[in-house]
């Protein structure tokens, strides 16, 4: 069912008529009624409230198949939830040397698939979980950090004084 079918089934439970729910939600008109049953245009974010509280249905009951195939549900393992916490809290220079670093083992994966050559990489949970280690160790993070830096400074123009 449609947000329009939705708004109609609602109204009609509620045994009210087209203008009866217009004027309960300030006078809107019987045809901008009509035309929210009948999918022509929606309602502004107070009407919808007011329309809601009237018909007492709330915006999951009205949008639900409206939204159902454009949702797509993502889920993380333990382990993938743990890098993103981590990769959230370090700063844009450590985000941008992980992004690269991502970027160029799916190139070499892909190099390797696209020449029939067996990948020697680990596979992906032991490849993530080698990461989650390798983060939490305060020498790699440092390290990490100086490379950043490093490259950094390489990449900034030579200033000559």
């Amino acid at each position: 069912m449609t947000f329009g079918s939705r708004l109609k089934v609602a109204r009609k439970n509620k045994n009210l008529t087209q203008k009866e729910l217009g004027e309960m939600i300030g006078g809107v008109a019987t045809s901008t009624i009509n035309g929210y049953e009948n999918d022509k245009t929606l309602p502004d974010a107070k009407k919808m409230y007011l329309m809601m509280l009237v018909l007492d249905v709330s915006a999951d009951y009205l949008f639900q198949d409206e939204t159902r195939n454009d949702v797509k549900i993502i889920t993380f393992s333990p382990d993938e939830r743990y890098i993103v916490d981590m990769y959230r809290q370090v700063n844009d220079f450590v985000k941008i040397s992980v992004k690269t670093g991502l970027e160029l083992e799916i190139k070499r994966m892909n190099d390797n698939k696209l020449a029939n050559i067996d990948s020697p990489s680990l596979n992906t949970k032991d490849a993530v979980i080698n990461l989650k280690s390798a983060l939490e160790n305060k020498e790699n993070q440092e390290i990490l950090r100086k490379i950043i830096s490093d490259e950094l400074l390489r990449s900034l123009p030579n200033i000559q004084e």
